[in-house]
């Protein structure tokens, strides 16, 4: 080999390694420049991931606070919750006395109102039993001076006058024309009791046809202020079979109906007034059905009808009774 070939050959050795050493420069550099932008990459990572982090530890302990002033905001209302039912328990017992309290209240009125129905009502007889003496003694008298009379003119006495004195409410059987009153709070109301029951025995004999019934309760009217209610019972089977009356009540439709004493006693208007003017006081008995809490103005009524003529009956009541009727009941009297 000359010399000029190993020249040409390290030449060329030469060159492929200056190109390889061009080639690392180059790769070296390329490297380095991704290199570069991943470590610039990673850190605005870095920073993000720091941001994060910090935003989330700011948010826990913002939830923390959070959580801290709801757990002191329930001890709170559990306080708040169990002072409540104390006080619901407070108020309970309080009411509980107050019920026994009223209770006792109420028992002790009932009882007195019991003992003033029962002195209004023996008033009420020693009230009568008084007029009816009054009026005994002025009959007597008169009598007496009628016979006095007679004696002095010796003229004979043709003809003897028997004096008959009714001391109770209830004296004298009524076999004459009869108009019933409700005398009530103070006020005076018709009662058609015999419009009433004439109704009831023609209504009663139509339900008596139905041959199915063993008990009935009918109600009828209202005639005026009243309905009347009445119950029937049926016995025994065919011909045998009979239907008993047992009693009515007359049932009020409005408790507050009526006209004052004074206005019906005073009034030509009135329903009193209009009332009594269709019956002649000869032959007429006013039955009034007065109340304990209405005694003072049956005196009232009392003096008026008998100044006017009329024969009266008094039928005492106590409250809350109704004006009933039964086939055991007794005629109505008058004095």
């Amino acid at each position: 080999m000359n010399k000029s070939s190993i020249t040409t050959g390290q030449d060329a050795f030469l060159d492929i390694v200056a190109n390889l050493v061009g080639i690392l420069i180059i790769l070296i550099v390329i490297v380095g420049a991704h290199a570069g932008a991943a470590a610039r990459a990673i850190v605005a990572v870095d920073k993000d991931l720091e941001s994060n982090i910090h935003q989330a530890v700011l948010q826990s302990q913002r939830q923390e606070l959070e959580l801290k002033k709801l757990e002191i905001d329930n001890e709170q209302l559990e306080t708040l919750i169990d002072h409540e039912k104390a006080y619901a328990r407070q108020l309970t017992d309080v009411r509980h006395q107050r019920m026994v309290e009223l209770e006792t209240v109420r028992q002790l009125v009932h009882k007195q109102t019991n003992e003033l129905d029962q002195k209004d009502k023996a008033a009420f007889v020693a009230k009568t039993k008084q007029l009816d003496l009054q009026r005994q003694l002025a009959d007597a008298q008169a009598t007496l001076a009628a016979l006095e009379s007679a004696k002095a003119s010796t003229e004979p006495m043709t003809k003897t006058e028997t004096i008959e004195h009714y001391p109770s409410p209830i004296a004298r059987t009524v076999f004459t024309q009869e108009v019933h009153f409700r005398l009530a709070n103070g006020k005076l109301l018709w009662v058609p009791l015999d419009e009433l029951v004439d109704a009831m025995k023609q209504h009663w004999r139509l339900i008596a046809e139905n041959k199915s019934f063993q008990k009935t309760k009918q109600t009828i009217g209202p005639v005026g202020n009243f309905r009347l209610q009445y119950d029937l019972d049926s016995r025994g089977q065919g011909a045998k079979r009979r239907v008993q009356f047992r009693k009515f009540d007359l049932i009020p439709v409005d408790q507050n109906a009526g006209e004052p004493v004074d206005l019906a006693l005073q009034s030509d208007r009135s329903q009193w007034m209009s009332r009594l003017k269709k019956y002649s006081p000869e032959t007429t008995t006013v039955s009034v059905w007065v109340y304990p809490d209405s005694y003072q103005e049956h005196s009232e009524i009392k003096n008026w009808l008998h100044s006017h003529g009329y024969q009266m009956a008094s039928w005492p009541m106590e409250h809350g009774r109704l004006i009933s009727g039964s086939p055991d009941g007794f005629k109505t009297s008058a004095q």
